[in-house]
């Protein structure tokens, strides 16, 4: 079997539901670091080189796996858009499949990636300063590192705890952190989406939706940009959306409409809205339009950021919408 070294965060298959219609097979690509508007085929486009990549415990280079698997998923869920572009009910498994979809496609892009290890990062460089905090504690940390890794340490311990101390040191973490978090996350997350209210929504002739590198958006509607809170897949009044091709949008809510429905212009332009802003960097279209590029550079450095904070002995995990300029 031949090794997969460019790999998909965003399938093939899904990004076809995008595809312009007068410009078969391309798909229009925003950016939000430039004003220059693309197309390129599915092919070409959310593709980063050893992106599933990771070494196993034998420490073999594996490749194959994570995509394998995904490939397998994505066969039955292409399954299921089309029972969701026929107006279709979908029963339990059909339920399962999408809901399965659905949470993989929040976890496994880029963003969800580099947000869980910035917050693992965080984590560890609090823990660091609280060991710090104490002279004992930090000396038998040091000590038990040196004895379990083997390195040697030849700076001094004084010197050491006062670097930790003052912040001048930094936690990177190997990106296989974030890959391995997937599976166990989105089978949680995959179980909250199968209980939600589902509705599907259509876009009117000549309006389309679009769809990014971040594709899965949850958030409070009336909620300001800006505000810190929770992951929220769990607060009542949260929405996720999921735009299933430029005809069809999934809104996802546990109050909200069940079943297949009808939306106005508005109603996408606001959806459209979501996606641009909560995309990492790229913005997927089936048209070309000066209107959405305007759009995507008015919402350049605006992004979702994972930010952990320690209060007290606790450490808290807040998701916020907000500018790089302010990093």
């Amino acid at each position: 079997m031949s090794k997969k070294k460019r790999t998909h965060y965003i399938p093939r298959f899904y990004l076809s539901g995008f595809v312009d219609p007068l410009n078969d097979p391309y798909i229009w690509i925003y950016d939000k670091r430039s004003t220059h508007v693309r197309k390129a085929g599915a092919r070409d486009i959310a593709v980063q080189k050893c992106y599933y990549s990771f070494t196993t415990s034998t420490g073999k280079r594996d490749s194959e796996s994570f995509e394998d698997a995904f490939a397998q998923l994505e066969g039955d869920t292409a399954t299921v858009f089309e029972s969701i572009n026929n107006k279709k009910s979908l029963g339990p498994k059909k339920r399962n499949i999408f809901a399965t979809f659905l949470a993989l496609m929040a976890v496994r892009v880029p963003s969800f990636r580099t947000n869980a290890e910035k917050a693992v990062e965080e984590i560890l460089a609090n823990i660091g300063r609280k060991i710090a905090s104490n002279q004992k504690t930090f000396q038998s940390w040091i000590q038990r590192f040196k004895r379990e890794t083997g390195t040697n340490i030849e700076m001094s311990l004084d010197i050491l705890r006062e670097l930790f101390l003052q912040d001048n040191w930094k936690v990177k973490v190997d990106p296989q952190i974030s890959l391995q978090m997937i599976p166990e996350i989105a089978e949680s997350i995959a179980q909250i989406f199968y209980d939600m209210n589902w509705c599907f929504l259509r876009a009117p002739k000549n309006h389309k939706f679009i769809t990014s590198d971040s594709p899965v958006v949850h958030l409070v509607p009336r909620r300001p940009l800006g505000s810190l809170h929770g992951m929220g897949i769990l607060d009542r009044n949260i929405e996720v959306t999921f735009p299933v091709s430029r005809n069809q949008v999934f809104i996802g809510t546990w109050n909200g409409s069940k079943g297949y429905d009808a939306i106005d212009s508005q109603g996408v332009k606001a959806i459209n809205r979501r996606i641009v802003i909560m995309a990492l960097r790229f913005v997927f279209a089936s048209q070309h339009s000066k209107g959405l590029c305007s759009l995507v550079q008015k919402h350049k450095n605006v992004g979702v950021r994972l930010r952990v904070s320690s209060i007290g002995p606790y450490i808290v995990a807040q998701r916020a919408i907000e500018s790089d300029k302010k990093e």
